[in-house]
């Protein structure tokens, strides 16, 4: 169902500004913050709609630009940037469709049967008859993301996770993780972002790949261990509840505002052996008596 005009405006406005960072990281060969990020950034509303666009912006992003360089209006009219445009671009040919709302919306809007006909060319020239079509192998061969979540030890166990997950039909079909025994799986498109144990803190919203690094240090209750870049605070109430509540965790940000969303979490997680310290971590105080005896650092 199509977002209400004065939302699909924000959602439009908060893709494109993922999609340029994606793709500034790429042209610069840098890695830059992940899509999921992104799109869960604290200011962003509609999450979930802002991560889908991004991701099928960015799927349709080749046959996008071929149909934005095949229009001579669009390529004229400097008040569209073009990663909005691409994002526009998308909704209108490939996605929920186009309401004329907001005056970027009205740009793309009004060049629509010149779009729609550039599109047409462009499947008759490649000789293909779905829009899919046009699209790389790659691109195609997507399989289903699995919803991955971690158990936040420092509030339930595991087995209790289960027990509660079990009980509602939306949520019967969690499974352990086969590597990461704190980790839990559901199939993809569960969603699970209103769930209460999600509200409280007891599970967290965690990939799989994000829960290795604190697996890997296997870090020990009574350790200080550093965590250089902390935000938004995943990795280290994870860190935190394999340290039993334990030890100390110092995680650092240099970044104010994502200082805040750091400080939620472990706030969230009840992680009360973090220390969160506003600094950037080289600048860090290496004789600090908490470091007297040498320190394993994470870096994320």
């Amino acid at each position: 169902m199509p977002l209400p005009g004065s939302l699909a405006q924000k959602v439009h406005r908060q893709a494109a500004a993922a999609v340029g960072r994606v793709l500034a990281a790429d042209a610069s060969k840098q890695n830059g913050a992940s899509i999921k990020r992104l799109a869960l950034a604290p200011s962003n509303v509609a999450k979930r709609a802002t991560f889908a666009l991004i991701c099928e912006t960015l799927k349709y992003l080749g046959v996008i630009k071929e149909v934005w360089n095949s229009s001579d209006i669009l390529k004229r009219n400097k008040k569209v940037k073009p990663e909005l445009a691409y994002v526009l671009l998308y909704d209108l040919l490939f996605g929920e469709g186009l309401s004329p709302h907001g005056d970027a919306e009205r740009v793309i809007f009004a060049c629509k049967s010149t779009l729609k006909a550039t599109l047409a060319r462009l499947m008759v020239k490649r000789q293909v008859a779905d829009v899919r079509d046009l699209l790389p192998e790659t691109a195609k061969q997507t399989a289903p993301t699995l919803r991955h979540l971690r158990v936040n030890t420092l509030k339930i166990s595991v087995d209790e996770a289960l027990t509660q997950l079990r009980s509602h039909p939306s949520t019967c079909e969690v499974k352990r993780d086969d590597l990461l025994p704190e980790v839990l799986v559901l199939p993809s498109g569960t969603d699970v972002h209103n769930h209460p144990m999600v509200k409280k803190g007891s599970l967290i919203l965690q990939g799989k790949a994000s829960c290795l690094p604190a697996r890997s240090l296997q870090p020990d209750p009574s350790w200080t261990v550093l965590d250089a870049c902390a935000a938004p605070g995943n990795k280290t109430t994870h860190l935190a509840a394999m340290m039993n509540g334990k030890g100390c965790v110092m995680a650092c940000d240099a970044d104010a505002r994502r200082l805040k969303r750091l400080k939620e979490a472990v706030e969230l997680a009840g992680a009360k052996n973090v220390r969160v310290i506003h600094q950037d971590f080289l600048k860090i105080d290496r004789t600090d008596p908490s470091f007297k005896k040498g320190f394993p650092v994470l870096s994320s």
